[in-house]
């Protein structure tokens, strides 16, 4: 109460350039405001104790008069989430008969965006809605009314976000609804740090944006299909370039301008422009097209929302391609390592590929300390020792003038030179198929191994009735289905069964496997 009498003013030094005394009017709305902000960082706060604070209430919903009035009950005086709602309580009733109700309005405010991150009620966000449309109501035309309308424009903002065409079809146009309210917040008052924060966020909402997604080694000497995401775009506008990569790693480290003046010189080999479908709800749209054939070798695929001018230097992306046939792994065996190499598109190995392995003696370093080279034998396999004192590598495979890079400056370390190794224990699942139909059955079967630098080894059972281990199924929503403690046997594997559930959420289920309290 001391500090409720002491009026900011008086500590004006404390203020930024945001903060008026209208909103932090005495000391205590200062410092409350500072603690308000330390409980958002949970990762302080104390163990969940036997009786959690809950904030799933619909009073804490309530307008300023009846919140003021509400026993918040203490279960855990320590909770960050108690602590939250009980300072914005106290700054409620200091505030709640003030001729002047800005104070009282962002601790309101401040109130609903707690509870719209924090509540897990069904219908939390139809709270925060009728809340907040409430108080634009009361607030419409008065001073603070940009504050309102900010608020309100995020909440379609954040909506916005979850749309689902199924689930929540009613949010597709919830981006230009936010629009809307942050218009009205720069009306209001075109000076406020609202004002200048919808600004901003109208422009990020609005900009246009092209990404490319899916795998960028694509087989050399056929179309293929192309993948990408777009944005507030009429038309786009696709590049391919040929260059080296050795160029293209040097030139991508200067800045962007001049990097894009470097990439409009290169050699064009493919360019069109597609017309970009655009309902103007500001939300991103799925689309493909198709790739010419392209030789072996490396490119560049750009992207822009218009022609590729010099102007055009910030409105555009860039995607890697590298074109080849040939793939190939490898693996660390002891101090070798081994390369199998086989064609990309039938999976025969390539006899006489050639493998050139660089070994770098620390991170940083330009040049390499040795550089082997060897050839693969009929079945597309070779391998070669791991030069001393190698601390990374890199390697990359030609066959018929096609070039793959395998590895890029991986790390090895010296620790590996060290006999005393340490030893890691892993897990192996692999089910019966990859798609399945709700309540059928999965098959599976686990194998434990331990794992050092000399490579992978079966865990031995530890005693005659093998280990125990714990298989969980989770669903694509993370939220455990089902669970199977299981022994290994001799070979250190087990098999299994789930019965997938034949209603509720489709999508990626996987496997947790567990052994004691550790994850595998």
């Amino acid at each position: 109460k001391a500090l409720s009498k002491i009026p900011i003013k008086e500590y004006a030094v404390l203020l930024d350039s945001v903060t008026s005394e209208a909103y932090r009017p005495t000391l205590y709305d200062f410092l409350a405001f500072r603690f308000l902000d330390f409980l958002q960082n949970e990762i302080y706060e104390l163990p969940i104790p036997e009786i959690p604070f809950d904030v799933n209430d619909e009073r804490y919903w309530a307008e300023p008069q009846q919140f003021a009035n509400i026993d918040i009950p203490a279960t855990d005086e320590l909770s960050f989430s108690y602590l939250t709602l009980y300072t914005l309580q106290e700054l409620t009733l200091l505030h709640l008969n003030e001729p002047d109700s800005r104070a009282l309005l962002d601790a309101t405010l401040r109130r609903f965006e707690y509870l719209g991150t924090h509540s897990n009620l069904d219908n939390a966000s139809d709270l925060q809605l009728a809340a907040l449309t409430s108080m634009e109501k009361q607030y419409q035309g008065k001073e603070g009314y940009e504050m309102v309308a900010y608020a309100m424009g995020k909440f379609y903002q954040g909506r916005a976000k979850k749309y689902d065409k199924n689930a929540h079809p009613e949010y597709k146009n919830d981006y230009v609804t936010a629009v809307e309210w942050f218009n009205k917040t720069i009306a209001m008052a075109p000076k406020s740090i609202e004002a200048h924060n919808a600004k901003t966020t109208i422009d990020v909402i609005k900009s246009s944006e092209v990404k490319f997604s899916g795998n960028n080694i694509i087989p050399a000497n056929q179309a293929n299909l192309v993948t990408f995401d777009y944005k507030n775009c009429e038309n786009l506008y696709f590049r391919i370039i040929s260059c080296k990569e050795e160029e293209y790693e040097l030139k991508r480290s200067t800045d962007n301008t001049k990097f894009y003046a470097w990439l409009i010189q290169q050699k064009k080999v493919y360019e069109t422009k597609l017309n970009a479908p655009n309902e103007k709800d500001y939300r991103s749209v799925s689309g493909h097209f198709l790739l010419p054939s392209l030789d072996a070798g490396f490119y560049l695929l750009l992207a822009s929302d218009a022609p590729f001018t010099n102007e055009n230097h910030k409105g555009y992306s860039f995607y890697t391609l590298q074109v080849t046939n040939i793939d190939a792994q490898y693996r660390q065996n002891d101090k070798k390592l081994e390369f199998f190499v086989f064609d990309r598109t039938t999976g025969q190995p390539l006899k006489g590929a050639e493998v050139c392995i660089s070994f770098y003696p620390n991170y940083n370093a330009k040049k390499p300390s040795k550089t082997t080279t060897i050839n693969c034998d009929a079945d597309g396999r070779c391998s070669c020792d791991i030069a001393e004192n190698t601390y990374t590598f890199a390697a990359y495979t030609t066959w018929n003038q096609d070039k793959y890079q395998i590895i890029r400056r991986q790390y090895w370390g010296r620790y590996h030179d060290n006999p005393e190794v340490n030893i890691y224990e892993k897990a192996y699942t692999f089910n019966d198929r990859s798609i399945y139909r709700p309540g059928q059955t999965v098959y599976f079967k686990t194998i434990l191994v331990e794992t050092t630098s000399k490579g992978d080894a079966i865990l031995q059972q530890k005693t005659d009735n093998g280990q125990k281990i714990t298989v969980e199924l989770y669903d694509a929503n993370y939220q455990k289905v089902s669970e199977q403690q299981l022994t290994t046997n001799e070979y250190g594997s087990v098999s299994g069964k789930f019965v997938l559930p034949s209603q509720g959420l489709t999508g990626r289920f996987h496997f947790k496997i567990k052994k004691e309290t550790k994850h595998l």
